[in-house]
């Protein structure tokens, strides 16, 4: 049984059905984490020039931004731009229920004549308590609300369930795969 809101659409990546597949001629940019059990090449079965795929720790929008404006304005002059964003993130995500602080006082222990550098960082943690729902959903809303964004620009929203290591019973196989949040969805 999901643990997800029935506002939720879920999306099985293992067999295919029902996750997404980049229409014949779009340009979509996928942000999602650097986390390597991700392939988003196979799942969304995506083809050379179909996509701009965007990595980093925790697949947070406000990391891909600079990224994501270029690919929409300047990448390809002679071609539209991407008029789709798709925010990926994913469950077991390092990122999550973790602090500022947190990553500040261990990079201290390491660097510690570099504790003025290290804090200017903003490492985009999804923070403790905050769920996948509401981190997918606060990363779909503030960059809906970005002026520089495409006018336009669809914003959608997916977790993926990284698969387990130990064996699946029936009652977590439903765990696995992905979920869209709907078009529709009020962020």
């Amino acid at each position: 049984m999901s643990n997800y809101p029935a506002d939720v659409e879920v999306l099985d990546a293992e067999s295919q059905r029902n996750v997404p597949a980049v229409p014949e001629g779009a340009r979509v940019i996928i942000v999602t984490c650097m986390d390597c059990r991700i392939d988003v090449w196979a799942t969304f079965r995506l083809q050379p020039r179909q996509a701009h795929v965007l990595r980093n720790a925790g697949g947070r929008v406000k990391d891909a931004f600079r990224s994501i404006i270029l690919s929409q304005h300047f990448v390809q002059p002679t071609e539209p731009g991407s008029t789709e964003v798709w925010v990926v993130h994913h469950t077991g995500c390092g990122m999550k229920g973790t602090t500022n602080a947190d990553f500040r006082e261990d990079l201290t222990k390491i660097y510690p004549t570099h504790e003025a550098c290290i804090n200017d960082i903003d490492f985009l943690p999804i923070a403790p308590g905050m769920s996948l729902e509401d981190s997918v959903r606060a990363d779909v809303k503030w960059l809906k609300d970005q002026p520089l964004l495409r006018e336009g620009t669809t914003v959608k929203g997916y977790i993926y369930h990284i698969p387990r290591l130990e064996a699946v019973t029936q009652e977590s196989s439903d765990k696995r795969g992905w979920q869209q949040f709907p078009a529709n969805l009020n962020v």
